[in-house]
């Protein structure tokens, strides 16, 4: 999905998609990691440059680490896919690339901000300061057609870690799904950690559960077709339908079937 972009004329059909989802197989028993981290300078009060970037990029390339630019300042790390059924050296590669970053980070004079979201930039600014990569303008302008105004400040404002498991066919997907949000507000209230301000301003709640407010009291940020669906073939096929009700309505070149 990622290898189209907004001003792409390739024309994708739902069938396409939809062979996406498949599911691994009886080998899906894998797990992975992406940690994001922003780079500052080492008063801690500004973004590293662009340029300051790139290079801590080229130095964990470097060391053999997956690595990426999100949004502005941001770098994000990312582990090959490991077997669950023995996660040290899942735990290990995690710390590893972690170390590796925090001593680069030093060597070039920059620190790690210990936060999940910087309290010394507002969005207007961040917007301004986005690293120019295709991925992230997209998804920026995505946003701003589809999503509550708040969106964006998650999406620019936000450093968070991610897992990504595998599923064995669309039925495991449907089930893994409805678990996962099911503890997501554990989740959030066991690891919140956010700022005590944002954009300068002191804030009180949590900065992506007040996003999942902004969609509406029914919604909280779940699909409602999640809700509705009873497998995993009816959850995949709504979700191509919501995908292409929201593309078609924004008129996103090759989103027409």
């Amino acid at each position: 999905m990622t290898s189209l972009h907004a001003n792409s004329e390739t024309r994708v059909q739902k069938n396409d998609l939809h062979a996406l989802f498949t599911g691994s197989g009886p080998t899906a028993t894998h797990i992975g990691a992406e940690a994001e981290f922003f780079i500052c300078e080492k008063s801690g009060k500004n973004f590293a440059s662009p340029d300051e970037v790139q290079r801590l990029v080229k130095g964990m390339q470097d060391k053999g680490h997956l690595i990426q630019t999100e949004a502005c300042g941001v770098l994000e790390i990312n582990t090959p896919p490991f077997e669950t059924n023995h996660m040290s050296p899942f735990y290990n590669e995690c710390a590893r690339a972690e170390y590796d970053l925090k001593m680069l980070a030093h060597d070039h004079g920059h620190v790690i901000l210990n936060t999940a979201v910087p309290p010394f930039i507002s969005q207007k600014e961040a917007e301004q300061a986005v690293i120019p990569r295709e991925r992230i303008l997209d998804m920026i302008a995505a946003v701003k057609r589809l999503l509550p105004l708040d969106a964006l400040r998650v999406g620019l404002l936000t450093a968070s870690c991610q897992i990504s498991i595998d599923y064995k066919d669309p039925q495991d997907l449907y089930k893994k799904l409805h678990r996962g949000y099911a503890i997501s507000p554990l989740l959030i209230h066991l690891f919140a950690s956010d700022t005590g301000r944002i954009e300068g301003n002191p804030m009180y709640k949590h900065i992506r559960s007040d996003l999942y407010r902004s969609y509406g009291q029914e919604a909280n940020g779940i699909p409602s077709y999640l809700k509705n669906a009873f497998d995993g073939e009816t959850l995949i096929q709504a979700h191509l339908d919501h995908l292409y009700s929201k593309a078609t309505a924004s008129s996103w070149p090759g989103s027409q079937s």
